[in-house]
């Protein structure tokens, strides 16, 4: 997994990171410090700020770890998708 260090050394899994802002809770602490309107955008010192809950690294990797898995589920999924369009178009040849 990849980990990053914050500013005060306590490092953070960034998976766990993006698995928390696309979770129901972090959509809301992004959407609670967006300022713009048409288009989204937040300054540095709310950003500085926001507070995202940091379980212990094993726990953050635990979450990121089956987050990465729904991930490449999805994306297999799209894939399926795709295959499966492209072969209802070519149905008739």
């Amino acid at each position: 997994a990849f980990c990053c260090s914050l500013a005060s050394g306590i490092k953070v899994n960034t998976f766990f990171i993006q698995a928390f802002f696309q979770s129901e809770i972090g959509d809301l602490v992004f959407k609670s410090i967006n300022t713009g309107g048409a288009l989204n955008t937040i300054s540095i010192d709310k950003l500085k700020k926001m507070l995202i809950p940091l379980p212990s690294l094993e726990i953050q990797n635990k979450i990121a770890n089956k987050y990465i898995e729904k991930i490449d589920k999805y994306k297999e999924l799209l894939k399926n998708l795709q295959q499966t369009k492209e072969e209802i178009k070519n149905i008739y040849k």
